[in-house]
C-alpha cells in the first residue's frame, strides 16, 4: 500500500500502541482487499457498547472493557455516531442486562462523550444527524445503514465491523476498495418492478427478492416513479439478508447516481434482467411467513430499522386509541432522539395508552427481550432475526395489518 510518512509513523508506534495496532489492522485489511491507499473519512458509524456477560468468560469481558477505555482515551477524527447497544436503557431488566453491565454503560456515556463519540445508539444514523453527502467517504457499521448511505445518500462506505470502524474513527482514514471506487458501484442487474408497491413492507419484499436473485450483483430498479425515506429504509434493510451480501442499489431516475438506467449501469447494458411482478411479491412474503390464518400472535414488532417520527405518527394513528389484545405484546423500536420528539408531540403517549411498549437503544428482536414464539412484523429484516435468532414463527405484513394483529391477537 502507498502510505504517507505520517501513516507509517503511526503504524510504527509514534502515537502509542493502540493507534499503532489499529493502523496495522487497516493496512492489513486494505492489502487483503487490494486497496492501494488509505483515504480520509468524513463520518463514522461505529460499534461502541458495553459487552454482554452472557456467553462470555470473565477474562474476555475484562479485556474488552479495558480496550474500550483505551479507545476512549483518544479523540475521534470526524463525526462519529454509534450503533445500537446490547441492552435497552429503558428496558434493562427485560433485555437481560446485569447490574455490572448497567454500571459500565453509564460510565461509558462519559468516556465516549470526552472522546468525541456521539453515543446515539441507533441503526439509523442518517435520522439523527449523520448524513454524509453524495461522494463523501464514510466508514459505517450496520448493514442496512451502509446500504442506505451508498444508495440513498450517495455517500461511499464499505461494510465495517467494530474494529475497522473504531480504527477509522480514531485515525480518520479507511482503505480504498469496494464501493469507494466508481467501478464497484455500477449496477449489473436490472429488476423491472411491474407491480404497484404500496406498504413500506412491499419495498422490503423487493429488497429481499433482489438479494435472492442478485448473486452479489448490484441491482437497479426500474418502474418505481418515486421513493420516500421509509420505503428506501426497508429496501436497505432487506437487501443484505436473503442470499447476497449487497451493499447498495439504484432506482433509475430517483437515487443520486442513477438519473437514468444507463448512468446506473455505467454506460453498459445490465448483464441480467428480472421482473418483479405480483407473483414475485406474494412469493417473497410467503417465504418469510409461516403463520397460518387464525394463529395466535404473541408479539408484534415494529421499527426495524428504527422507526422515524413519521412512522411513529402513523402507528399511533393506526391504533386509534384501541387497546391491543391481552395476550399480545406490541413493541416499537426507535432512537432516543426520535422518541424525544414523539413524546413532545404526544404520539408516544397514544401508543402506550393502547398497551404498546417503545424501546430505544436496542432491538427487541435480537436482545433476548421477548421470548416470542409467533411474531408479526412489517420488516423482512426483523422477520429474518425472528426466525434465526428467536426461533419464532413469523409473518410479514403492512403496518396496518400488524396493528390489526396486535389488537386481535390473531394473524389474519
Amino acid at each position: 500500500m502507498e502510505l504517507t510518512a505520517e501513516q507509517r509513523n503511526v503504524a510504527q508506534g509514534a502515537t502509542g500502541p493502540l493507534l499503532a495496532k489499529y493502523m496495522r489492522w487497516l493496512i492489513a485489511w486494505g492489502t487483503a482487499m487490494g486497496a492501494h491507499r488509505l483515504v480520509p473519512v468524513s463520518s463514522v458509524h461505529a460499534i461502541l457498547r458495553t459487552p454482554s456477560n452472557r456467553g462470555c468468560s470473565r477474562r474476555t469481558v475484562d479485556e474488552y472493557i479495558a480496550e474500550l477505555r483505551q479507545v476512549c482515551s483518544h479523540r475521534v477524527k470526524c463525526l462519529t455516531t454509534t450503533q445500537v447497544a446490547s441492552a435497552s436503557s429503558n428496558y434493562w431488566r427485560e433485555s437481560g442486562a446485569s447490574e455490572e453491565e448497567v454500571a459500565f454503560e453509564v460510565a461509558l456515556r462519559s468516556l465516549a462523550r470526552d472522546a468525541g463519540f456521539q453515543l446515539t445508539r441507533t441503526c439509523t444514523p442518517y435520522l439523527v444527524g449523520n448524513a454524509p453527502l453524495k461522494g463523501q467517504t464514510a466508514a459505517w457499521t450496520e448493514s442496512s445503514a451502509v446500504v442506505y448511505a451508498n444508495s440513498v445518500l450517495g455517500a461511499r462506505t464499505t461494510r465495517h465491523g467494530m474494529e475497522s470502524a473504531l480504527a477509522a474513527a480514531l485515525l480518520g482514514v479507511t482503505p480504498e476498495f469496494g464501493e469507494l471506487l466508481d467501478e464497484n458501484r455500477r449496477a449489473e442487474l436490472e429488476i423491472d418492478v411491474a407491480v404497484g408497491l404500496q406498504a413500506s413492507a412491499d419495498f422490503g419484499a423487493l429488497g429481499f427478492y433482489a438479494s435472492a436473485v442478485a448473486e452479489s450483483r448490484i441491482p437497479v430498479f426500474t418502474g418505481i416513479p418515486n421513493l420516500n425515506g421509509e420505503q428506501a429504509k426497508q429496501i436497505s434493510a432487506s437487501l443484505p439478508y436473503a442470499e447476497s451480501a449487497i451493499s447498495m442499489f439504484h432506482v433509475a431516475g430517483v437515487t443520486p447516481e442513477a438519473p437514468t438506467l444507463d448512468a446506473a449501469c455505467g454506460g453498459r447494458p445490465p448483464r441480467v434482467r428480472r421482473t418483479f411482478a405480483e407473483s414475485e411479491l406474494r412469493q417473497t412474503y410467503d417465504t418469510m411467513t409461516n403463520l397460518s390464518r387464525g394463529d395466535e400472535v404473541d408479539s408484534v414488532i415494529l421499527g426495524c430499522p428504527f422507526a422515524s417520527l413519521w412512522e411513529i405518527q402513523q402507528i399511533a394513528e393506526s391504533l386509534g386509541g384501541h387497546r391491543i389484545a391481552d395476550s399480545t405484546q406490541l413493541w416499537l423500536a426507535t432512537s432516543y432522539q426520535t422518541l424525544a420528539d414523539a413524546e413532545r408531540l404526544g404520539y408516544a403517549q397514544l401508543i402506550r395508552e393502547s398497551g404498546g411498549k417503545i424501546i430505544h437503544d436496542a432491538c427487541p428482536g435480537s436482545a433476548a427481550i421477548l421470548g416470542s414464539r409467533r411474531v408479526v412484523t412489517n420488516s423482512f429484516k426483523q422477520a429474518h432475526h425472528a426466525l434465526t435468532v428467536l426461533g419464532s414463527r413469523t409473518a410479514v405484513a403492512s403496518t396496518d395489518a400488524c396493528i390489526e394483529a396486535a389488537r386481535t391477537g390473531r394473524w389474519r
